[in-house]
């Protein structure tokens, strides 16, 4: 099941897919919810390579365009999982709980993937992986699917260079 749907959300555009397990999270991160699928997009990074000091209206543009995308991704595997009687909740846009004042949400979906061992929390704060470094956005869904989750968060794998501060 497991590398049907990320092939499925491979071909769809995600860059990265994972599988976590949150049994360690506290029940209010998770609602109960036993697994989290964790969906990467990578990035446009001729766009990041342009960041200098904040973001510019291509990055809005690609901010928005990688948004819509992870929003369809985490829609599809919802909908793959429950053509297959697995229940999931996509923690789409319109769907996450977010505080807008504390600007945090109860699952950040960067804990999801480090759980599903993708990648860890970089000097910025964000997700960091081998392959796009911080340069993507995430989504997750929520499932009681019998998946096969990831042994072992990832571990630590910046050094000293602080580049993507």
């Amino acid at each position: 099941m497991n590398e049907e749907l990320r092939e499925t959300l491979l071909t769809r555009g995600a860059g990265l897919v994972g599988f976590a397990g949150l049994g360690g999270l506290p029940p209010t991160m998770t609602n109960g919810w036993p697994v989290g699928v964790t969906i990467a997009a990578p990035l446009n990074p001729a766009v990041i390579a342009r960041l200098t000091s904040g973001p510019q209206a291509d990055y809005t543009r690609e901010y928005h365009r990688i948004n819509e995308l992870l929003d369809d991704l985490a829609q599809a595997a919802e909908a793959w999982l429950a053509e297959r009687g697995q229940p999931a909740y996509a923690l789409t846009r319109a769907r996450a709980p977010w505080d807008g004042q504390s600007r945090r949400t109860r699952l950040p979906h960067k804990t999801v993937a480090r759980l599903a061992g993708l990648g860890w929390i970089g000097p910025n704060a964000l997700l960091v992986t081998r392959e796009f470094g911080g340069a993507q956005r995430l989504t997750t869904v929520l499932t009681r699917a019998p998946l096969t989750v990831s042994a072992r968060a990832a571990r630590p794998g910046c050094g000293e260079c602080r580049r993507c501060r």
